[in-house]
């Protein structure tokens, strides 16, 4: 004879209510209608159970321990003295109190067990009822959950570990699903994990049977662990239960054994089945993960049933395709994809954003057409502006020639003033303005030493497609002579000798090209010798030469090079006049930044 089951009332620790099951009904009632949380415990063997005293008799078992408590029943170790085995045994924990739907989904967990036969599914080894105790035992796994796993091992597991994991517990499921029962409760403290490392499916509590029908209340439907619900379920939009929970099931468990964490978590329950149902799962792990991993995890998220994988089996056949290091046949859920998704989640928000958006693009068009307005009254106040200028420069430059005799300082400022305003303009400076310059210098006596003179260096400022580079203008030492040179880019240097002994030596006494065939690329220098007869001049490839600025036989000074120098495009450095009347050029080569110098010397001019 077996000695009675000494099941106690058990004292909630939150509120203090005494009831006989693992979760207090006062806690469940406050979270349903207030949506604060109810107590939760790390793990199911954490729920207040009371232990059975060590060595009781039940039939021909011995319960030596309790292993696990669950909702609704409690598994002890158990001696089983006719087989001479030991094994674990579940009865459900007050029976006496227990109701018809309790009674039910025991009685349907021990047949969806028993009906299965599968090297990863925890076998049955008995069914029975003794003094109105319904009981039923099974093989004992020594080992751990997957939940404890978890916990022991940081929350993550690597990515081939947690594959080759997940792949059995697919198959598992799938081979349930083939024989017409669902699990409905799928998360890893059901699955327990041996020593060997070998997963095991266990615990059909919630499982139904696609043959029988339970008789169960549509509330029942929604028992389970919230974290791993389906949304359809979640929702309470399914009306009846499917495979494609299961496989929802499956991906969340991928997805935390990945990144150490539910993709929805929440306070409670309530919040938690809400995100469940609206939103999207977003990777928040700070390792890296396996694209195809985390491609599938998603797959089997999808909110519409249809568009996860077909079934458990699909999900193994992708998870042995990935360890053979093959590609997978999911495809990553693209931007359209999620954007539509969010569409239909949430239309009239997605109604309001797209009243919005059509809003900013209107506001863009009218914007970009102010824009366009205010760049063409900018450009109208510009041509205005130069327009304002020309005119004005016009009637300065009349105003500097009826001025001319009777106020020249004044005059000359005008003159000035009409070329200065328009020679930044983009037609250059007027015309009328240069020729009222030259005017007026012409009159009040000022020397236009410009190389072709004032009026026509600002009438074509442009010269071989260039503006003027340099000018260089060099008195003689006794005074009576002035020479200009200027030149362009890529042009010949050109120069003009003034005569200031002159009184009417306002224009040029000559006018020649001095270094016809200057290249641009070599460096060029000019000074008069201390005679006032002679200029030296030194032009790169032309080397040192002297300009007898007193014999014009040929059209333009003679020219006697006195040294010519071997390097090629030489810099000028330094160019001394000896108090004898010798040169002394130091220079250098143009192509190092420390060149050594090289020291030329050479005889005097006239000598």
């Amino acid at each position: 004879m077996s000695s009675p089951l000494p099941f106690d009332v058990i004292v909630c620790p939150e509120c203090g209510t005494r009831h006989s099951d693992s979760a207090c009904p006062a806690c469940a009632l406050r979270q349903l209608l207030l949506g604060t949380p109810a107590p939760e415990w790390e793990d199911e063997s954490a729920v207040p159970v009371p232990e059975q005293a060590q060595g009781t008799e039940f039939g021909r078992y011995t319960l030596k321990r309790r292993l696990a408590a669950g909702g609704m029943g409690v598994v002890y170790v158990a001696d089983d003295h006719k087989l001479k085995r030991t094994v674990a045994l579940k009865m459900i924990r007050g029976s006496a109190f227990a109701n018809e739907a309790e009674l039910a989904r025991f009685t349907i967990e021990a047949e969806a067990a028993a009906a299965l036969d599968h090297p990863n599914i925890v076998p049955i080894y008995e069914v029975g009822h003794l003094e109105d105790q319904p009981f039923f035992t099974m093989k004992l796994i020594t080992g751990r959950s997957l939940a404890e796993k978890l916990k022991d091992d940081g929350g993550r597991l690597p990515a081939r570990e947690a594959a080759l994991l997940l792949v059995d517990m697919a198959k598992a499921v799938h081979h349930a699903h083939q024989r017409g029962v669902l699990h409905r409760d799928l998360k890893p403290g059901n699955i327990l994990v041996d020593e060997e490392g070998r997963p095991w499916l266990t615990d059909f509590g919630l499982a139904k049977l696609a043959h029988a029908e339970s008789g169960l209340t549509l509330s029942s439907d929604h028992i389970g662990t919230p974290h791993y619900m389906a949304p359809e379920v979640a929702g309470g939009t399914a009306r009846q239960a499917a495979t494609a929970g299961d496989v929802w099931a499956l991906g969340v468990i991928l997805w935390e054994m990945l990144s150490g964490a539910t993709p929805f978590r929440g306070t409670g329950a309530v919040e938690i089945m809400r995100r469940i149902v609206d939103e999207e799962p977003s990777w928040s792990g700070s390792a890296r993960v396996d694209a195809d991993l985390l491609t599938l995890a998603r797959r089997c998220l999808e909110k519409d049933p249809a568009r996860r994988p077909s079934s458990a089996g699909e999900v193994a056949e992708e998870l042995e395709r990935w360890l053979r290091g093959e590609p997978i046949k999911a495809r990553p859920v693209t931007a359209r994809e999620r954007f539509f998704k969010w569409v239909k989640r949430k239309p009239a928000l997605a109604a309001l954003y797209a009243a919005l958006a059509a809003g900013a693009v209107s506001g863009l068009f009218l914007w970009q057409r102010a824009e366009e307005a205010v760049v063409s009254l900018t450009q109208t106040n510009d041509q205005l502006g130069q327009s304002l200028r020309v005119a004005t420069a016009t009637k300065l430059a009349g105003d500097a020639r009826q001025q001319v005799e009777e106020d020249p300082a004044r005059a000359l400022l005008l003159a000035v003033e009409a070329v200065e305003m328009t020679e930044k303009t983009p037609t250059g400076v007027l015309p009328e303005a240069a020729s009222s310059l030259t005017a007026v210098l012409q009159e009040v006596g000022g020397l236009d030493a410009s190389v072709g003179g004032v009026k026509d260096a600002y009438s074509d400022p442009m010269q071989n497609g260039a503006w003027p580079e340099k000018q260089l203008t060099q008195v003689s030492p006794d005074s009576r002579r002035l020479v200009t040179i200027r030149h362009v880019s890529n042009g010949p240097i050109r120069a003009a000798l003034f005569d200031l002994t002159d009184p009417d030596g306002r224009t040029p006494a000559r006018e020649w090209d001095i270094l016809p065939n200057w290249s641009g690329e070599v460096d060029y220098s000019f000074r008069w010798i201390a005679d006032s007869r002679h200029l030296l001049g030194f032009g790169g490839g032309d080397g040192l030469f002297v300009l007898d600025m007193d014999d014009w036989s040929t059209g333009s000074p003679r020219r006697r090079v006195l040294t010519e120098f071997s390097e090629p495009g030489l810099k000028l450095r330094f160019v001394f006049l000896q108090g004898s009347g010798g040169v002394v050029v130091w220079s250098g080569q143009s192509q190092s930044p420390e060149a050594s110098f090289a020291r030329f010397e050479v005889a005097a001019p006239g000598s």
